[in-house]
């Protein structure tokens, strides 16, 4: 019987009302000794517990965490497949721009907390006029005075959806992976942005700009990169800057990268999938609206300059689909690196193990992220 089935989830629900309608009458006849009380407390606790694995089990059937019974043993081969389509991803780079002159750095205000590593913006952007929050993970060597006329490279980080800024520091273990790929030299130091995504809050926005409502697009592609700009020591050019998101988030780290190639080297999708997928109103009502974001069709029509790491699983239905026609539609110069997690589900733990990865690919692939290059080094 299959671990996301129908049969499964209506077994559990039938076995939990029966235990609940069976345990209230057993309760009701057992006599009022220690040994009943015993009874009517085993009783309690075998009906508390059936209902949580059922309530569990509706939620992974409607969110495909974990999509077979070898998924959740973790008897599954995790062996993930990688295959690029389109151009070659280091072809896309020009020559990486020299570093901002020191008088500029010199000129940056001070941060809101000046000694810790996480910082905290609240931003009302100029061009959307959005308001909201921005959460920077900063490298560990940041304030470090030898390190005072050194740029970073950016990977600017999407949350799912529903999710915040803060989620990438700890829901797929953001700043462990970080850390990690920076300490074993597999990606340069590196200053992790995560913006608010929903306007207002809880609103599943898909990151676009809608008609006659929220900006989202020109909040992430242009306000958020020029607060960072303006308050950090970063990279300006796009080989030094990149997307990154999981679920909903990766959608709209394809969107940014794809759409905007002039801000954006490169994007890492992790669960993602190709089209807006509005979980209430539709936003986007004409075909002209729908098309300017479909991921697959601008591949197919623009080519943008780009490279995209895309993660999926065949036993992902949420993003299976969308991914692999991203890896379809890519034509030269458009680089997609499709990485295929066979038997795993939908969820964070998975996305954490393979955004190690997309560390690896872009300390390899992408010239602002690799250790000793431009960006790696002070000017």
């Amino acid at each position: 019987m299959e671990l996301t089935g129908g049969p499964f989830v209506a077994l559990a629900i039938t076995v939990t009302t029966v235990a609940l309608i069976t345990g209230a009458i057993l309760t009701g006849r057992t006599r009022r000794t220690v040994w009943g009380a015993v009874q009517r407390a085993l009783a309690m606790v075998l009906v508390a517990v059936l209902a949580v694995l059922s309530v569990a089990i509706v939620l992974n059937a409607q969110n495909q965490w974990y999509v077979d019974w070898g998924d959740l043993a973790g008897t599954n081969d995790p062996t993930a497949h990688a295959t690029t389509t389109g151009g070659s991803a280091g072809a896309i780079y020009g020559a990486t721009p020299a570093p901002r002159p020191s008088a500029s750095r010199a000129s940056l205000p001070p941060l809101p907390s000046p000694n810790d590593r996480v910082q905290t913006f609240q931003v009302t952007g100029r061009r959307s006029g959005l308001t909201g929050r921005v959460v920077v993970l900063l490298p560990e060597d940041y304030a470090a005075p030898a390190q005072a006329r050194r740029d970073y490279p950016v990977v600017m980080t999407m949350h799912g959806y529903p999710g915040s800024p803060d989620q990438w520091l700890d829901a797929p273990q953001g700043r462990e992976r970080i850390d990690a790929a920076v300490t074993r030299g597999k990606v340069a130091p590196l200053v992790m942005v995560s913006p608010q995504l929903d306007f207002p809050k809880g609103t599943d926005s898909e990151r676009v700009n809608a008609p006659g409502g929220a900006q989202v697009e020109t909040w992430l592609t242009q306000d958020v990169p020029e607060l960072v700009r303006s308050r950090l020591r970063v990279r300006t050019d796009r080989a030094s800057w990149a997307s990154a998101g999981f679920s909903a988030g990766g959608y709209c780290a394809a969107m940014v990268a794809v759409r905007h190639p002039q801000t954006f080297g490169a994007g890492v999708v992790l669960g993602g999938y190709g089209r807006p997928t509005f979980s209430g109103r539709h936003v986007l009502r004409t075909q002209q609206q729908k098309d300017a974001y479909d991921l697959p069709h601008l591949l197919t029509t623009t080519r943008p300059p780009v490279a995209l790491w895309v993660q999926t699983s065949d036993g992902d239905p949420v993003s299976y689909a969308g991914s692999t026609a991203l890896a379809a539609s890519a034509k030269a110069p458009t680089s997609v690196t499709l990485v295929m997690a066979p038997g795993t589900g939908h969820r964070t733990s998975v996305w954490s193990r393979h955004f190690a990865q997309a560390l690896e690919w872009l300390g390899r692939t992408v010239p602002g992220f690799a250790v000793g290059g431009a960006a790696g080094r002070a000017a």
